[in-house]
């Protein structure tokens, strides 16, 4: 449920964010012309980084990501 909440904050309401089976996810972003997939992969480890270091965390996500450009 966490990883899902990073998603919906990190992409906008136009992306596409799917959860395919167990922890796996896929996002297809509708690109502007001006954002990268380097801007969008900062933005995710942005993300990831200001949960990972909250006081008191437990377990810190760590996620593969890996992309695909057609």
């Amino acid at each position: 449920m966490e990883t899902a909440s990073l998603l919906r904050k990190t992409f906008r309401e136009s992306d596409i964010v799917a959860r395919i089976g167990g922890d796996e996810f896929v996002v297809m972003p509708v690109i502007m012309s001006n954002v990268t997939h380097e801007t969008i992969a900062a933005r995710i480890h942005d993300n990831i980084a200001a949960i990972n270091d909250q006081p008191a965390r437990k377990y810190t996500l760590s996620p593969q990501l890996r992309h695909c450009l057609l």
